[in-house]
């Protein structure tokens, strides 16, 4: 799912990447997801609760999966 863009962020012409730290388990499932950089509380609040749908393929070491961390960024441009 793609975030949407708040309407009060639209009003505001907020724009600017939310950046995000996740856990990514051994099923692909997002874990201790916690924000790093926000631009505006709206902005974050619609990045959350998309990344928080998302599912990723797990990573493998040996062939086996392990839970990694990595940093996620939404952007959110206005176009004219």
């Amino acid at each position: 799912m793609d975030p949407h863009y708040p309407a009060g962020a639209s009003a505001r012409h907020a724009t600017g990447t939310v950046a995000m730290r996740a856990l990514i388990g051994t099923d692909g499932q997002i874990y201790k997801l916690r924000l790093l950089s926000v631009p505006d509380s709206d902005l974050a609040i619609a990045a959350l609760t998309a990344v928080r749908q998302w599912t990723f393929k797990p990573y493998l070491m040996n062939g086996e999966p392990v839970p990694i961390g990595v940093k996620i960024e939404v952007d959110f441009t206005m176009s004219n």
